[in-house]
């Protein structure tokens, strides 16, 4: 268990998440980890988990299911990104932002 009460077993169910949904392959739970996370630690005040996918990346689900699942109990970050860059020198990109588990679209 780590200082904010999620344990292996929480991040083991994520893995089993992403094998059923189809898009991880492996035992291991390293591809469920976010790409960057913004938190302080020993507390309870998770900011923020990004995900970053490159251009030649066309398939982002596995991303969103973790951004979803991040976003919500037991993980709780505040806020999720994924970022796509689109541009050929990666000078643009897309951003999609999470809260609550959700997509959330702007009104």
């Amino acid at each position: 268990m780590n200082s904010h009460g999620v344990t292996e077993k929480e991040i083991d169910n994520l893995r089993v998440q992403l094998v059923s949904a189809g898009l991880n392959h492996r035992r291991s739970t390293d591809n469920v980890r976010p790409d960057i996370i913004i938190h302080k630690r020993g507390e309870a005040d998770n900011l923020l988990v990004i995900e970053i996918k490159k251009k030649t990346s066309t398939d982002n689900r596995q991303d969103k299911i973790k951004l979803g699942a991040f976003t919500k109990d037991p993980f709780k970050y505040e806020h999720g990104l994924l970022v796509h860059f689109q541009g050929e020198q990666q000078e643009s990109e897309r951003l999609t932002w999470y809260v609550d588990g959700l997509e959330d679209v702007p009104s």
